[in-house]
């Protein structure tokens, strides 16, 4: 058995806790791999919206969407800031939000010197906390190799860590003998008798 990759890891996170009609964002949708796995995971009476910061990352997930036949009315992509997520998702759906992934870096075949940031991030982890529902997951998946990506990740660790542990509970899944900082995972899951 070979031990998963940082997005296997955080795939196997989502997917015990998200099933058809549930809600879950994709807060840095990138090129739509994780828009997609949502979508397969929640089914057409679900809903994932996914949200980028820069529209190439908005249109190459809609393309994968198109392409591999999510159902157009179960999903909404917005081209904005994951520091304004509490803003994007919709008072109907807030109660419903069972997952929400976040990759943290630069879009992959991209501009490598647009990252995400440390103050935008914490931003947008902690509206992510107050999103999700009791019993829901969050995966965070650090790419540090980046001028910014270690204070950026050290930001966010900050927060969490001042997390209660009555209602949060964080793991984090790292390879420590690798070479050139490889990416790793931050779980977060809310203790299903909070509201």
């Amino acid at each position: 058995m070979r031990f998963r990759k940082a997005v296997q890891w955080s795939h196997s996170i989502i997917r015990e806790v998200l099933g058809p009609g549930d809600v879950a964002v994709d807060a840095t949708a990138g090129n739509g791999h994780d828009t997609l796995f949502l979508c397969r995971l929640t089914g057409p009476d679900g809903h994932v919206h996914g949200i980028d910061i820069q529209e190439q990352a908005i249109e190459a997930t809609r393309r994968r969407l198109t392409d591999n036949g999510v159902t157009p009315w179960s999903f909404s992509l917005t081209c904005g800031s994951h520091s304004n997520l509490s803003d994007l998702i919709p008072g109907s759906h807030r109660p419903k939000v069972r997952a929400i992934m976040f990759n943290f870096g630069y879009l992959p075949g991209g501009d490598h010197d647009l990252t995400t940031r440390e103050e935008t991030s914490v931003a947008a982890v902690s509206q992510a906390m107050d999103l999700l529902a009791p019993g829901g997951r969050m995966t965070l998946t650090f790419y540090t190799g980046h001028p910014g990506g270690p204070e950026e990740a050290a930001a966010v660790r900050r927060l969490l860590e001042q997390s209660d542990p009555s209602i949060w509970v964080v793991l984090e899944y790292r390879f420590i003998n690798l070479p050139n900082n490889p990416p790793y995972v931050v779980a977060l899951e809310r203790s299903a008798g909070c509201d």
